[in-house]
């Protein structure tokens, strides 16, 4: 399982000389009904701080992991200074629970993506399938969750993504 090394891809990410990379990942006991979550608010060296529940297996948590990127990546919490994506915080003329499910379904969109490539089987299917009948899916950025599924498996590429990508060079 490739968690420990996303792990540290991502905590790398951004790094320049004499500053740390844009995403801190914590793992904490959440208890059981909590995978994982994304706070707004940085911490004191300017990172996102992403929780992730110490009680799950790997597989849970790398797909935990990826969907909570594709919020950081997707933008919904802002921009970084040293990433490449917009601010999507608000997303305009949209009231605010139709904005709260446009954010979740971009990131678990994100999650399906770099997990079924990865060869990793999670719940996204069933979640995104009730999830899109009431979403104003004009409002999907597909390319905000394609971008962040893409930029997540350049960061540390699993070895069935690297299999799939080998056979697709012929």
């Amino acid at each position: 399982m490739d968690w420990d090394r996303l792990k540290r891809a991502v905590e790398l990410d951004g790094k320049r000389r004499n500053a740390k990379g844009m995403v801190r990942i914590m793992e904490a006991a959440l208890g059981y009904g909590r995978a994982g979550d994304v706070h707004h608010r940085r911490d004191a060296a300017g990172r996102f701080v992403i929780r992730i529940n110490s009680n799950h297996d790997a597989p849970t948590k790398w797909a935990t992991l990826v969907h909570e990127l594709g919020h950081v990546y997707c933008g919904h919490c802002g921009r970084h200074e040293r990433g490449w994506w917009p601010d999507r915080r608000k997303l305009p003329r949209m009231h605010q629970s139709m904005q709260d499910d446009i954010r979740e379904f971009e990131a678990e969109a994100v999650a399906w993506i770099a997990a079924s490539r990865a060869g990793i089987e999670t719940k996204s299917t069933e979640y995104l399938a009730a999830k899109v009948a009431p979403l104003d899916n004009e409002r999907v950025d597909v390319d905000a969750v394609l971008q962040a599924a893409n930029h997540i498996e350049s960061l540390a590429p699993t070895a069935a993504l690297r299999a799939f990508r080998a056979d697709d060079q012929f």
